[in-house]
């Protein structure tokens, strides 16, 4: 009987990496906020100072919450899987709303101001960027009820091979997955051998009536 997987130990310099991480995002929106506050007036919405939301929402958002959003699973590997994917959603979901204040901002003092919108290079590069971010946060949806039952369907499984929580399923109930990394009918059926062939399955099924090989299948899911 095999024995859980245990974590893979942390990098023993991963922890001054974070921490250099840190200090330098940190040292980012401090100067950057600076820069806004000595040379550029400071913040305000109501006022000519509303385009200075922008740049220092922007790099609180995309840069230093986002970072810190994709640390989360190297600096608390050791932790609750559910945790670690609660904090990651909330930094990124706080990263999309500041980075959205940031957006508004922007095109609202171009509204006031009558500027044009999207002229050049670096409007077109931010849209570009803001909208692959919420493309990417949308897609962490919960699987669809196909991709959670295709595991053991032999040859109509998509990858071949057991998905990973299924994977971790067997690894922490002791049983050694079949050679090869697919259930075969055999298996999913549970009335014969781990070693059992295909054809024995096939011989089974067509005994009891079956004309589909992968009934066995069905009525073992």
């Amino acid at each position: 009987m095999e024995s859980p997987a245990r974590p893979a130990p942390a990098p023993a310099a991963l922890l001054y990496y974070v921490a250099f991480s840190q200090l330098l995002g940190l040292a980012v929106v401090a100067m950057t906020g600076t820069w806004l506050g000595v040379y550029r007036g400071g913040i305000a919405w109501e006022s000519a100072l509303q385009f200075n939301v922008h740049p220092l929402c922007m790099i609180i958002g995309l840069v230093f919450l986002q970072g810190d959003a994709l640390l989360v699973y190297r600096v608390f590997r050791n932790e609750a899987k559910r945790t670690t994917k609660i904090l990651h959603g909330l930094l990124h979901v706080f990263a999309f709303v500041i980075a959205l204040v940031g957006l508004v901002a922007v095109f609202d003092y171009h509204r006031k101001e009558g500027y044009a919108d999207l002229y050049s290079l670096h409007s077109w590069c931010g849209i570009l960027v803001f909208v692959l971010f919420f493309v990417q946060a949308r897609g962490f949806g919960p699987r669809s009820h196909l991709g959670a039952h295709s595991v053991g369907l032999g040859p109509a499984s998509s990858a071949g091979r057991p998905s990973p929580r299924a994977q971790r399923s067997r690894r922490r109930s002791g049983r050694r997955p079949p050679r090869g990394g697919v259930a075969g009918p055999a298996v999913l059926e549970g009335g014969g051998p781990p070693g059992a062939s295909l054809g024995s399955s096939l011989q089974r099924s067509s005994a009891s009536g079956s004309t589909s090989p992968f009934l066995p299948v069905a009525r073992g899911l």
